[in-house]
Order: structure tokens, then C-alpha cells, then sequence
């Protein structure tokens, strides 16, 4: 019996371990209405609270509402609680710039996961094994890798799907025979969508060829999930071992691991910083890594960089601009007459005004370090030893034009986490010298200049 098969997959498959409520997405198609009646019938067995939600997408005229009252009316009927609501999915989807299935699909479970933590409760979708077959070719036309060829998994977190290996028809038939009402949603009937197209006019050729598509397929998603789950387990393993410490991992031992342990490796990292897992970048990550690449760097957000050093692999995120001046030294000017050591990240910075006329004693003094001179007339204001901050712009010396120190550490291909490590000096209105680089010629000699402000760097 069907209602047996369910009971079997919620036993064998673990689906309401350490729950005792479920929340069913109803639409009031025969698939969750067969669900909530299931579970239902099988809720003192395993001791748990039903309740149903139901979105009206307000895409179909009176249909919808007429979608609503009915489940309205069997939720009534069968005494289970219902929460429902209302979302004009075309005018949000207009608005985020996003096509209607996808912003449904992303609205329905917004608020299911809200109302999970609610009631404390598992989330249960109608989703069947026709359902998982369609995903699997959709997914497989697009080009998709074994996890999206493994199509809608039996459970994920929250959500759990008994109906995984039943397929459209059993459940129809099921309805027919015990004279449970449904909807159905007259969208289904439409080729405009591919899913629709897929369920329409593939499967039936499908099954034409060979009537046994639908177990064949609910065979093989079985296995490519099996192993899928056996990859990924490989790759946390890894992912484990090559951990230094938060964000950071060792090179040697990622750069050993075959291509699809690597793949997924590189995909947790990307997930674990809540980065979109985008092949593009993963293809690069995974090229710097297989070649040890050093100063390899690239940009996954606004925020948060990938990048290659002394072997190893970090992750950093930029800190928020009012947390980046976390250093700054307001150098007095009397004690720049006498000189003014100062000590940063196990480098000494020597600041001191001198005469013009001393400069070439003092290069030669310090002829083995670096040394940096400027015009200390032309500096206007208090004067600032500080790591840079987002909008510093300097024009170096030399080169002709005015750049940020982002763009000047861009294209130096200095890592982020390195840029807060290279001191600059600045007085409240600009910056006078970026270490590294050299002074910005706003400050350097001319025939004018009687005072020089030294920089020495050991």
C-alpha cells in the first residue's frame, strides 16, 4: 500500500528524527494534498502536529482565489491549522529584476523557514520522484555538475520530501480511487515554462521507448546520490585536514587532491563565507591552487577576498571602513626636530626635520636602508603615521598622475590582508608618502626648499 511506502521512508530515511511538528507546503494539487492526507493518517503512529501553509501568488486571477478557499475549506474540514498568505510575485519580481518562478520559489520558502522556526518543526514538500526526474533533466540540459544531476534531494536541513520515490501517477491514482479532492493548477497545462515542456512532451516520448523510464531513473538518481554523498564526504574530510585555522589552509595538501574532491572543497569555502558558487571563480581558485600560484588573489564580494601566500590559502574579509584606521600616530612637530622613532610590526620608522644641506650627510649615514625626503615647508596641518583608509589617494613620485591606494595596490598585486601592513604618512588633507612606493611629488624639493622632513625605513 502507498501510505505503507511513506511510512517506510519516514523510517528508513530518518525524516522527523527529533520533531514533533510538520508544516506542509500545501498548494492544493494532488501532490501536497496527498501529502498532508498521509501524513495525516500516520501522525498518532509517529506522535506529531500537522499544520499547513499555503501561498497565493495572485497569478492567476479568481483561480487563485479559488485555489485559496479550497485549501481553506479542506484544512477546516480535516481540522488542521493553516497559515496562509498573499504575494503579487509578478510586481516583486519586477522589482528585484527576477523571473516569477524563481521569486515564488524563493518567497514560499522565506516564509516556511520563518514559520519552521515557529513551530519548531520540520518543513514537508510534495515533491515526487516525476518531480525529481524533471529536475534531472532540466538540470542535466543546463549543464549541471553530479550534485544538481542528483535533483531534489530526500531531505536538506529543514526540509524533508516522503514522497521521493512515488511517482505522479501512483499519487493521482491514489486520489481517484479514494475520492480525495484536488486542484489542478491550470499553469501545469502550460508549454511556456520548461519544466512544463520537459513533463509534457519528453517523459512521454520517454516512456514510449521504454516503460520502465520512471523506475530507471529513480534507480539511477538512488546511485549518482550515493555517490555524491560519498565525494562530499571525502571533501569535508579534506577540507578538515588542510584547515590551519579559521580561513586558512594548506596549499600542499589541497593542490594533491583530485579534481572532484577539489571541486567540493573549493565550493564549502565559497558556501561557508555565504559566496554564490560560481564555476568561473571556482575554475581560477582551483588553477592557483593545482599551480601554487603565490600572490594569486581574487575578489568573490565587495567584502571578502581569496587569496594564495607562503603556501597557503586565506580568506579574508575586508574590515568596514569606520574599523580600518585602527592605527594612527600624530607625530608632534617639536619632536621631529630632534627625531622621532617609531615602531611598527617589527619595522622602525625614523622621522626627522633637517636642513636641505644635510641630506647628502644623511644618505650617506643610511645609504643601506631606505630613506625617503621631502619638503616639510609645503606641509600644511598635523602630520599622521596611519595604515590607509578607503578614499587615500596619493600621486607618487614620478609617475604624472593621481591614483587611490586601492587602485595603486590593485594593480601591485598587493593582497588585502598585506595592504593594512604598509604604513602611510598624511597630514588632514592628503597623503604625503606611501610606504613601499615613495613620496607623492606634491612634496618633493624645489628651488625653494629649506627644510626636508626625512624618512628612514629599518
Amino acid at each position: 500500500m502507498i501510505i505503507n511506502k511513506i511510512k517506510q521512508n519516514i523510517i528508513e530515511k530518518e525524516l522527523l528524527k527529533d520533531k514533533s511538528n510538520i508544516l506542509i507546503a500545501l498548494s492544493g494539487g494532488s501532490d501536497s494534498i496527498f501529502l498532508v492526507h498521509a501524513l495525516n493518517l500516520l501522525k498518532y503512529e509517529f506522535k506529531v502536529n500537522i499544520y499547513a501553509f499555503h501561498l497565493n501568488h495572485l497569478l492567476r486571477g479568481e483561480e487563485s482565489f479559488q485555489n485559496e478557499a479550497f485549501v481553506s475549506n479542506y484544512c477546516k474540514k480535516n481540522k488542521i491549522q493553516l497559515y496562509s498568505f498573499r504575494k503579487n510575485i509578478s510586481e516583486i519580481a519586477l522589482e528585484y529584476k527576477k523571473g516569477i518562478e524563481e521569486m515564488g520559489r524563493e518567497i514560499r520558502y522565506d516564509i516556511l523557514n520563518k514559520l519552521s522556526l515557529k513551530l519548531s518543526s520540520k518543513i514537508a514538500t510534495g515533491h515526487n520522484l516525476s518531480d525529481r526526474i524533471e529536475t534531472f533533466i532540466f538540470n542535466s540540459i543546463r549543464g549541471s555538475s553530479l550534485a544538481g544531476l542528483c535533483s531534489i534531494p530526500i531531505k536538506r536541513e529543514n526540509i524533508i520530501r516522503p514522497l521521493y520515490n512515488i511517482s505522479k501517477k501512483e499519487i493521482d491514482s491514489y486520489c481517484n480511487e479514494n475520492n480525495i479532492p484536488y486542484i489542478i493548477d491550470s499553469s501545469n497545462l502550460s508549454k511556456k515554462y520548461t519544466r512544463n515542456k520537459i513533463r509534457l512532451e519528453v517523459i512521454p516520448v520517454l516512456k514510449d521507448i521504454n516503460p520502465e523510464t520512471e523506475k530507471n531513473f529513480s534507480n539511477l538518481l538512488d546511485t549518482i546520490s550515493q555517490d555524491n554523498d560519498f565525494l562530499n564526504k571525502l571533501a569535508i574530510e579534506n577540507l578538515e585536514k588542510s584547515k590551519i585555522k579559521n580561513h586558512i589552509y594548506d596549499i600542499s595538501i589541497l593542490s594533491s587532491l583530485p579534481p572532484p574532491i577539489l571541486l567540493r572543497v573549493i565550493s564549502s569555502i565559497l558556501k561557508a563565507n555565504n559566496i554564490s558558487v560560481d564555476y568561473k571563480k571556482i575554475d581560477s581558485i582551483k588553477y592557483a591552487i593545482k599551480n601554487k600560484l603565490d600572490k594569486f588573489k581574487l575578489n568573490l564580494s565587495k567584502e571578502i577576498y581569496i587569496y594564495i601566500s607562503e603556501n597557503f590559502i586565506h580568506i579574508e574579509n575586508v574590515l568596514p571602513k569606520k574599523n580600518l584606521d585602527f592605527f594612527s600616530f600624530k607625530l608632534d612637530k617639536n619632536q621631529l626636530l630632534e627625531g622621532k622613532k617609531i615602531q611598527f610590526l617589527q619595522t622602525t620608522y625614523f622621522f626627522r626635520v633637517i636642513t636641505r644641506k644635510m641630506i647628502p650627510y644623511f644618505k650617506k649615514k643610511y645609504k643601506k636602508v631606505s630613506f625617503f625626503y621631502l619638503d616639510y615647508d609645503k606641509i600644511v596641518g598635523d602630520l599622521y603615521f596611519r595604515q590607509w583608509i578607503y578614499g587615500d589617494k596619493i600621486s607618487i613620485l614620478g609617475r604624472g598622475c593621481t591614483k587611490s591606494l586601492k587602485k595603486i595596490f590593485n594593480e601591485n598585486k598587493i593582497i588585502p590582508y598585506d595592504r593594512f601592513k604598509i604604513p602611510i604618512l598624511s597630514n588632514q588633507e592628503k597623503v604625503i608618502w606611501l610606504d613601499r612606493f615613495n613620496i607623492s611629488s606634491d612634496f618633493q624639493l624645489d628651488e625653494y626648499t629649506k627644510f626636508c622632513l626625512i624618512i628612514i625605513k629599518y
